[in-house]
């Protein structure tokens, strides 16, 4: 959004920048109480399968904490409904196949991660489900990853797994930046720039998380529960503010209509 908002401001008199929000009677701090994945330290990922969202790079690395923590789940929420959207992925240079279509799904997700050698017992997909169902799902995490390429907004499935109080893995570009600087996270400080496909791909801006850095932040949360704990706690208090109400309130006054 940072971005959008130099670019904006640069070809535009007037201008101003207003965050999207969330829903505070979904999204709401409560002290974890897992039910299916109670012995499991759970890594929560989400977004739709694609290039810019940045899978393979969450998979790799996920995988090389695993090979430490054969405990720890993936737990996903990675359906894409666009096929074509999705076989982007491929363009990651951690991506060793395309993902098939499903049967009971857009994505056989499952298929894709155990081609990049995670075990079955290591991965779960939630799908699709009703939004107000995905609260309760995500609480059954331990942390939240998210290493995006890149993100034109703030990233609404950062901004819920925040909201919850899950301690929260970002990746330092884009749209992260803003979250990453007024709420308390996990940054991916390593960001390497993105090759483009092709001459004139919009890439600006955009980086490559690295997964040994990702490996090595899943391992502090595993090693210090309690301060992950209160750091998803804080990371609540802050999203308080960035409730649809308020958000809305702050367009409205953006637009001169209050």
């Amino acid at each position: 959004m940072r971005l959008c908002a130099r670019i904006c401001s640069s070809s535009f008199a007037n201008t101003a920048v207003r965050y999207q929000g969330i829903d505070p009677r979904l999204y709401y701090y409560a002290p974890s109480a897992k039910k299916t994945y109670k012995d499991r330290f759970v890594v929560f990922s989400g977004g739709k399968l694609e290039f810019r969202k940045g899978q393979d790079i969450a998979l790799e690395g996920f995988k090389r904490f695993h090979a430490k923590h054969p405990d720890a789940l993936l737990l996903t929420a990675w359906q894409n409904p666009w096929l074509e959207s999705a076989a982007n992925i491929t363009r990651g240079r951690f991506a060793k196949a395309a993902p098939q279509a499903g049967q009971s799904a857009p994505l056989d997700i499952e298929g894709w991660v155990a081609a990049h050698g995670l075990p079955p017992d290591a991965h779960r997909e939630i799908g699709f489900v009703a939004h107000g169902l995905l609260p309760d799902l995500m609480r059954e995490a331990d942390i939240a990853l998210l290493p995006s390429r890149a993100e034109s907004g703030t990233n609404l499935v950062a901004m819920e797994a925040l909201a919850l109080g899950l301690p929260t893995i970002l990746s330092a570009n884009t749209g992260h930046l803003d979250l990453i600087e007024t709420i308390p996270c996990l940054k991916l400080s390593q960001q390497a720039p993105v090759t483009p496909l092709m001459a004139g791909d919009g890439v600006e801006g955009w980086g490559e998380s690295d997964p040994d850095e990702i490996a090595a932040l899943l391992e502090q949360a595993y090693d210090e529960r309690e301060e992950m704990r209160k750091l998803g706690a804080r990371a609540a208090q802050a999203m308080t503010s960035w409730a649809w109400e308020m958000r809305m309130d702050a367009m409205i006054e953006g637009l001169g209509l209050a």
